[in-house]
């Protein structure tokens, strides 16, 4: 085995400069043991006499095999593509096998004959004679997915509110989500800090809210790998805090906070595992906060609070934590 660029590159070694070169990225890849156990285990007793180099690539959340395979003189190249690279290790080694196999017979048929070596060109993936079993195993992934790529996310956005508190309030907020093909279900939590109440048309008192509330919710997934639209619903729990001044002293009090949002968003890949996250939540307070102050309202929780959003999502795809993609 030697080292390779980005992943590993292993010789599984034939006599004559026979074998199967795989150059493929360590994570999410078959290490070299099993991929020597699982060709041996299909070569059987035979030798192999087929010169084969796979080289596989990480694209997005998929993989790309090219299979390069010299036998008989002759040179064939096939691409394949999956959603988990151990398909691809498999299909490499079937496809190498099947051709051993091949070759074997040709051999046989020239002793035979008493033919001499002649260049045989290679069949296409789509005609090499297999079982079900196999011809299932070397076929390349359907060319459509079932969903877009599963796995979990942080993401971490700055927020603009307008309603929740006084004025226009910024704040922050973070959310944790598990990703299947076209479903998100997520946690998270949002704060906003305290906010200056506006005084009352005597000046004599005001005071200072804030809000921390915690949500859950779901999303079903619409988009692609280039652009996904996810259109969220969300359960809001928490609660406000307001501390006033005036003629009377300090003064406090504390509002509890349960609302529904609704939670569309946009989010655009900007590099690998990261995307820009942006979105408009519209709040439905089930209850209403009032900041009283002396008889003078200061401020009601509007009947429809507004939030904008924006920030990354750090993303961590299924062969990062070791799960299988979508089978």
């Amino acid at each position: 085995m030697r080292a390779g660029i980005g992943g590993l590159v292993l010789a599984l070694g034939a006599p004559d400069g026979a074998g199967l070169m795989w150059d493929a990225p360590a994570v999410g890849c078959p290490s070299e043991a099993a991929l020597r156990a699982r060709l041996d285990a299909l070569l059987g007793p035979r030798t192999l006499t087929v010169d084969a180099r796979a080289r596989v690539r990480a694209i997005d959340d998929r993989y790309r095999l090219e299979l390069q395979t010299r036998w008989r003189g002759a040179v064939d190249e096939q691409v394949i593509e999956a959603d988990a690279c151990d398909d691809l290790a498999e299909a490499a080694a079937l496809l190498v096998a099947m051709l051993a196999e091949r070759d074997e017979a040709a051999s046989a048929d020239d002793l035979d004959e008493g033919a001499p070596e002649r260049e045989v060109e290679i069949a296409s993936e789509s005609e090499i004679e297999a079982t079900p079993a196999e011809a299932e195993l070397a076929a390349p992934a359907p060319a459509t997915r079932r969903g877009l790529p599963r796995g979990l996310s942080f993401t971490a956005l700055g927020v603009v509110d307008r309603g929740s508190l006084p004025g226009i309030a910024g704040g922050l907020a973070l959310q944790f989500e598990v990703r299947w093909p076209r479903l998100r279900v997520f946690a998270g939590g949002l704060y906003l800090p305290p906010r200056a109440v506006p005084d009352a048309p005597s000046y004599a008192v005001g005071g200072r809210a804030q809000l921390g509330l915690a949500r859950v919710g779901t999303c079903v997934r619409l988009g692609d790998r280039r652009i996904e639209a996810p259109l969220c619903g969300a359960l809001e729990v928490g609660g406000s805090a307001a501390a006033g001044f005036g003629i009377a002293g300090d003064r406090g009090a504390h509002d509890p906070w349960v609302a529904l949002a609704f939670a569309p968003a946009l989010v655009v890949p900007v590099a690998r595992h990261v995307a820009l996250r942006a979105g408009v939540d519209v709040v439905v307070p089930l209850l209403l906060s009032r900041y009283v102050y002396g008889g003078d309202l200061l401020h009601e929780t509007a009947p429809v609070v507004v939030r904008g959003g924006l920030g990354l999502e750090f993303q961590f795809s299924s062969e990062i934590l070791g799960l299988p993609e979508n089978r």
